[in-house]
């Protein structure tokens, strides 16, 4: 027990200090040390039962006259051929817009998997080495 209440005192003791310090920030507006492209957001979300924003929504987030205005967009690009309209479409319209895009696939294609499901968790197949 006296060894918890010094544990408690010194702590105590410890914070009493910090919390009186004062702390001084210089801010140089010449010196620049990270560039922000910007900001943005996933435009759909398949694994969330979320598909494709609809041009309006897209402009709500999207754009220099947009409500949140974030200029960078991340596009799933689906798997198979035929189901990338959707995604073409979308890209068309962020380009239109004058968006920065990157597109990645949400998995890698079934056969480069020890699986052969695409929806299932799975481990990349290994060369023989």
């Amino acid at each position: 027990k006296v060894l918890t209440l010094m544990m408690l005192l010194a702590s105590t003791a410890f914070v009493g200090k910090a919390q009186t310090q004062t702390a001084t920030v210089k801010i140089d507006k010449e010196t620049t040390y990270q560039k922000i492209t910007g900001y943005g957001g996933f435009v759909c979300a398949p694994t969330f039962n979320y598909g494709h924003m609809s041009d309006a929504e897209i402009k709500k987030v999207w754009g220099s006259s947009s409500t949140l205005g974030c200029n960078i967009m991340r596009l799933f690009i689906p798997i198979g051929e035929s189901s990338w309209s959707q995604s073409l479409s979308t890209a068309k319209l962020a380009k239109s817009m004058g968006l920065i895009v990157f597109a990645s696939p949400w998995s890698m294609p079934a056969e480069w998997k020890t699986t052969t499901v695409s929806t299932v968790k799975t481990r990349a197949k290994m060369p023989d080495i």
